[in-house]
């Protein structure tokens, strides 16, 4: 199947990026910092993203949009944006969890685990533990995604060893508490549309129409969330 997918992904709450995959291969990403500027760039920056591969968002044959966990604002952001592009076009939209993402953008050896963390104020984290699978599979839910406090997640997370976990964090200074001093250090994470947009190719037949589509929060938001 040659689908060709735009992604959007907004959950991060500083970074947006942007991915297209043709036949489950990359075409390209754009990852900025845009900040909370999402909802009012997101326009311009897709028609002039797909502009660069002589593309429209007529061109699509699906869209992507994270859905959470992760920024309130920037989830509600990149949803509404994909719905309205999916619902003009009379096009589905592939749902993707932000972890799982993470867990797949960051080309780990297969059988490796990965945990990704996202901060989630008040002393906790979205969270949840992978095993990395083949190139064009997805990571393999080890553990379930959901907010947890410091030391639930630090539990679960070292039961498989100290060293045998990899783990990223859009915040390693603030959530590297979460673990002992002598556990290895968090790397941050490394936003990639192009993954974003390769992971849902893999998820073609779980695609929705714009009105089925559902945030993932896990948590009541925070004031300025």
């Amino acid at each position: 199947m040659s689908a060709r997918i735009l992604s959007v992904d907004c959950t991060n709450m500083r970074w947006t990026t942007l991915g297209l995959s043709e036949g489950g291969r990359s075409r390209g990403e754009f990852n900025a910092e845009l900040g909370k500027s999402q909802a009012a760039l997101l326009p311009g920056l897709v028609e002039s993203f797909l502009g660069a591969f002589g593309l429209t968002v007529r061109d699509m044959d699906f869209f992507a949009a994270v859905t959470g966990p992760g920024s309130f604002t920037g989830i509600k952001a990149g949803m509404a944006f994909v719905q309205f592009l999916a619902w003009g076009l009379g096009k589905k939209v592939i749902p993707l969890s932000s972890l799982e993402v993470i867990a797949f953008g960051h080309g780990l050896t297969p059988g490796s685990l990965v945990c990704p963390l996202l901060s989630a104020g008040g002393g906790r984290a979205y969270s949840a533990l992978y095993r990395a699978g083949e190139e064009d599979e997805p990571p393999a839910e080890v553990f379930p995604e959901g907010v947890y406090a410091g030391a639930e997640l630090a539990t679960a997370v070292l039961s498989h060893g100290v060293g045998g976990v990899q783990r990223f964090a859009d915040f390693p200074e603030r959530l590297g508490s979460f673990f002992p001093a002598s556990s290895p250090s968090l790397r941050r994470i490394r936003p990639s549309g192009s993954a974003t947009a390769l992971l849902a190719y893999l998820y073609t037949d779980r695609a929705v129409y714009p009105a089925d589509l559902e945030p993932v929060y896990f948590k009541e938001p925070d004031v300025g969330c």
